[in-house]
């Protein structure tokens, strides 16, 4: 598997809008296999988790997102389902979790609901270590800053996780105790 290809093929097509989009996604995958690096204790598969970290944001090209060079007719909100279904019918799986599970810290079929997200009702949370370190990692980085490859502070990332919800910043603390901090 060649994430680069895909990318090119499936993501934006205009110059904006894939390099927010290249230099987002190398920040995380880059950001990710430092913390697996740093973190022994756990077994991650390091190819798989540079690839679905490339590709976690593929189906960013289907929304109207244009402050991102992004001019597709979606919601920005279901840029990870849109890449899942992608993936899967391109046969990537296991990438296609991580594009689904990969918002905010992952949500709840509650979060889904009480926030009117144009979502399928139905829990869609980071299960394995690789979802989780991507998604984590993902926090950090905003393809709307005008530097979409250096990450936020741990601070401002923590407030605005907390602005989510109480489970989202008690996910958000674990994962910072589990993984280490984004620098």
């Amino acid at each position: 598997m060649n994430p680069y290809k895909l990318l090119e093929k499936y993501g934006p097509q205009n110059e904006k809008g894939m390099h927010i989009l290249i230099a987002h996604s190398e920040a995380v995958a880059k950001s990710a296999l430092i913390l697996a690096c740093r973190t022994p204790d756990i077994t991650i598969d390091l190819t798989f988790l540079k690839e679905a970290a490339l590709l976690h944001d593929i189906g960013v090209a289907q929304t109207n997102a244009p402050a991102i060079g992004c001019t597709g007719e979606a919601p920005y909100m279901k840029h990870g389902l849109l890449g899942a279904a992608l993936l899967k019918e391109l046969g990537f799986g296991r990438h296609a979790d991580v594009c689904e599970r990969h918002v905010g810290v992952g949500l709840t079929k509650e979060d889904i609901v009480q926030q009117g997200l144009p979502l399928p009702h139905r829990d869609v949370l980071p299960v394995s270590l690789e979802e989780q370190l991507i998604t984590y990692v993902d926090n950090y980085y905003s393809k709307g800053s005008l530097k979409p490859d250096v990450p936020r502070t741990l601070e401002c990332v923590k407030k605005k996780v907390a602005s989510y919800g109480s489970r989202n910043i008690a996910v958000f603390n674990a994962w910072v105790e589990r993984f280490g901090v984004v620098e």
